[in-house]
């Protein structure tokens, strides 16, 4: 396991997805309502000079109120974000730090961590698979990463397409492709 696998199972989690989103849209708010109350401040401290600025000073509270509001926003946003996430779990969870193993079964995948934590996730639980450039993500059904299966990891780089295909097929749920072998009309075992 890599950080970047992390980075992956973290950026892929919907969850996160919606919070990161959530956080851009606050944080975009409290910047354009600090930027309007500022120039509301600086144009009526302009206007005020030698006269009543109370309403210049509200201002001015105002908009550090709101500036203090969206650099919390971003502060927030920063310390969400896939890559940190990732790299703090690298560095606090022992069980990612070295090698690990992801076995394909014919019930599931199993999971063993470089500390021997083992977790085995059964293919009922997953409901869809996504390729990218480096690895395959198996989905669950909110479309969460349940398990990342890096393409690093095959021995030979001509098993590929006899997993993406074994893939497809179990988590889809399609009855197992018969034998090139098997002739017509013989039973199937």
């Amino acid at each position: 396991m890599q950080p970047d696998d992390l980075r992956e199972i973290v950026a892929g989690n919907p969850r996160m997805r919606r919070k990161r989103r959530s956080l851009a849209a606050r944080l975009a708010l409290w910047v354009v309502l600090a930027v309007a109350i500022t120039a509301t401040a600086v144009v009526l401290s302009i206007r005020s000079v030698g006269n009543d600025s109370s309403r210049a000073v509200i201002c001015i509270v105002a908009g550090a109120l709101c500036w203090l509001a969206a650099a919390t926003a971003g502060t927030y946003l920063w310390r969400s974000s896939p890559g940190r996430l990732a790299r703090r779990a690298w560095q606090w969870a022992p069980e990612f730090q070295g090698r690990a193993r992801d076995q394909v079964e014919p019930a599931g995948v199993r999971c063993v961590m470089a500390n021997g934590t083992e977790h085995f996730h059964p293919w009922g639980v997953l409901a869809g698979a996504r390729e990218t450039s480096g690895a395959f993500h198996l989905l669950d059904a909110n479309g969460g990463i349940r398990v990342v299966l890096p393409k690093r990891g095959l021995e030979r780089p001509d098993q590929l397409p006899a997993l993406r295909e074994y893939l497809n097929r179990v988590v889809n749920k399609q009855p197992p492709a018969a034998p090139a072998s098997t002739a017509v009309g013989e039973p199937q075992i």
